[in-house]
């Protein structure tokens, strides 16, 4: 490896400016956004199943951006950056009618489905004893969702770019690099991965947390804002940093900072002691699960698996070693990022464990519960003692919200999917950069049970359904259907599912995207 990079980087300061604006893609697709939220493999199935029934209808190569948090990225990643058959990764079309507990049993091992069964615990107590602590998480998430697809090797690690020309130029300013690059298939979505700075490695555990935005792209990695953040140690203690201000491109991400940088320039920079690569951005994007095996006595100590990255802001500034953390720590839907780059057309795909049994609590005129927490937060609501840290996210008009849930509710009684379409105008957000007054025009799509999909199930699984979700005692291979635990579904296991688990899923995700086949083509298409 190489002492010093040439890569570019761009400054964006307090005003966020997106380098994908001048390509290509802009022009190729509708100003349109797919959000796939954070959920572990629950959402990863979900979202197989959705982007299957998009991909169905011929949108994906229409859409301009998948963001993704978590669970979301491990499905889109694997997906976009792959080069085996999209029906293979995805699996076919199926009608409900077709299941039984048989089929529902087979995954071919090249699917993405398949990696959702995979043991994740096996794999950090393999590594435990092989790899540094900062890299454990990184490399068991890689291993898990990425080397069966050929995207990961601990022993050869590639870097990523967005596409043959941006290889062939970072090759040209770097001769000496001499690693491989992975690129996304063409013709597909920007990919964002979303995670958040937690703080300053230094200081951590904070006693209360702020966290920041950060996106990793195959054309760029970073905070595009510049922000004064002042972080609180154990004993309270403040530290006021500055954090953000733009990007660096990917394959010199996370090294020390460079002299002095110019906007949109090619600069030198000390290169990274790790190389940067898809699976840091997966790992990073679904670290919450890190806190899960560590409470599961998995591992002793939580810090072993916590990501960390030296981070410098712009204009640089000395880099320090950064705490780095899930995206959902801070919004786990993945819609902001749309919005502060203009999307008028998002789809929200709200894969959440949480039934929709919504309640607006009349004595605490602030507060929701029954719903998916990151919801109402966006809408400067909270969900009822549920301790989640969303104070930062107020992006819409509050008064919108109560008809979104009215129209969320009246979707789950008629049955044929749980879809609200609502045209909702933004609030001033100085925490995120967001301005008031854009219309945003978001088709949610809540995950949870779906009347019309279940009665056209042979009885085998329409009675492993009900017995799921049994008032009295949930039971069988599919409990808790669709609303999976995040973590834990299966005693013993952090996040693995079952064969039939992700396949009814799936299923159901990609049915509910058919059957509202107008709806999607016409937000998307």
């Amino acid at each position: 490896m190489t002492d010093t990079l040439k890569a570019r980087v761009w400054v964006s300061g307090e005003t966020p400016s997106y380098p994908e604006a001048s390509t290509a893609l802009v022009d190729r697709t509708g100003n349109t956004g797919i959000c796939l939220s954070g959920g572990g493999t629950r959402a990863m199935a979900a979202g197989i199943g959705q982007l299957r029934g998009l991909r169905a209808l011929g949108l994906l190569d229409r859409v301009r951006y998948i963001s993704a948090v978590s669970g979301g990225t491990w499905v889109s990643g694997p997906l976009l950056f792959s080069r085996d058959p999209e029906d293979t990764l995805l699996g076919p079309v199926e009608e409900p009618g077709s299941l039984t507990l048989k089929s529902l049993d087979v995954l071919p091992y090249g699917s993405l489905g398949h990696l959702a069964t995979r043991s994740l615990k096996s794999r950090l107590w393999t590594y435990y004893h092989e790899v540094d602590d900062s890299r454990l998480w990184i490399d068991a998430v890689g291993d898990q969702f990425l080397t069966p697809l050929g995207l990961f090797d601990r022993s050869d690690t590639a870097y990523y770019a967005l596409d043959d020309a941006a290889v062939a130029d970072v090759q040209r300013r770097n001769p000496g690099l001499g690693h491989r690059f992975v690129t996304p298939r063409p013709n597909r979505p920007f990919w964002i991965a979303n995670g958040c700075i937690i703080g300053p490695k230094s200081l951590t555990p904070l006693k209360r947390e702020s966290p920041v935005a950060i996106e990793f792209t195959p054309m760029y990695s970073g905070s595009p804002r510049r922000m004064d953040v002042t972080f609180y140690d154990q004993k309270g203690k403040g530290s006021k940093l500055t954090v953000g201000g733009g990007y660096v491109e990917p394959f010199a991400f996370g090294g020390a900072a460079p002299q002095s940088v110019g906007q949109g320039g090619v600069v030198e920079l000390p290169a990274p002691q790790h190389r940067w690569c898809l699976a840091d951005s997966i790992g990073v994007s679904s670290s919450a699960f890190a806190g899960y095996a560590e409470l599961d006595h998995l591992i002793d100590a939580l810090d072993v698996l916590a990501p960390q990255s030296p981070l410098w802001p712009m204009p640089p500034e000395k880099a320090q070693p950064f705490a780095l953390g899930d995206g959902g720590i801070l919004e786990n839907y993945g819609i902001i990022p749309l919005i502060l780059r203009g999307v008028e057309r998002i789809v929200v795909f709200v894969n959440t464990g949480t039934r929709l049994e919504p309640t607006f609590d009349e004595n605490r005129p602030t507060q929701w519960k029954g719903i998916d927490d990151y919801l109402p937060a966006l809408f400067g609501y909270r969900v009822v003692d549920t301790g989640t840290a969303l104070q930062n996210n107020h992006v819409f008009e509050q008064g919108q919200l109560h008809a979104l849930v009215d129209t969320l509710k009246a979707a789950r009684v008629a049955g044929q999917g749980i879809i609200a379409r609502s045209k909702l105008t933004t609030v001033a957000n100085d925490w995120w950069g967001v301005a008031a007054g854009q219309t945003v025009d978001v088709i949610w799509v809540y995950n949870d049970r779906v009347t019309a999909w279940e009665q056209q199930l042979h009885r085998e699984v329409h009675d492993a359904v009900r017995k799921g979700n049994s008032d009295v005692f949930f039971h069988g291979p599919l409990e808790l259907f669709p609303n999976y635990k995040t973590a834990g579904e299966n005693t013993l296991d952090i996040v693995e599912l079952t064969n039939v688990q992700v396949n009814a899923l799936a299923n159901l995700t990609c049915w509910t995207v058919m059957h509202n086949r107008d709806l999607f083509t016409d937000a998307l298409g």
